[in-house]
């Protein structure tokens, strides 16, 4: 399965580039840590993914994210198997979180 390091995934985020994140962790999660507001960000609880993808081009980037990796790597497998240009952010969120506490 593809994969994108969190750091990569912070830099991404200061970039103009076009792509999205897929957010896959429960609402309470979110609540837990969220990322900043930026239209690039989707958050959808992996019961809603199906449906969703429906909407998205299949050569946009998806980079997906859970709280540790687990989830995101399943929805990034379902992904691919459906031709999604799809990664899975490593670590999750708890990497993420943990790379900007060390820059602040």
């Amino acid at each position: 399965m593809p994969t994108i390091s969190a750091a990569a995934i912070i830099e991404k985020l200061n970039s103009c580039e076009h792509f999205y994140i897929i957010d896959v962790r429960t609402p309470y999660e979110w609540q837990e840590y969220s990322l900043p507001d930026d239209e690039r960000i989707i958050y959808k609880e992996m019961n809603e993914i199906s449906e969703y993808i429906q909407s998205l081009d299949k050569s946009t980037p998806l980079y997906i994210l859970c709280r540790s990796g687990n989830r995101s790597g399943i929805v990034t497998t379902y992904l691919k198997e459906n031709n999604f240009n799809a990664y899975n952010i490593e670590d999750g969120i708890m990497q993420i979180r943990f790379l900007k506490s060390c820059r602040a």
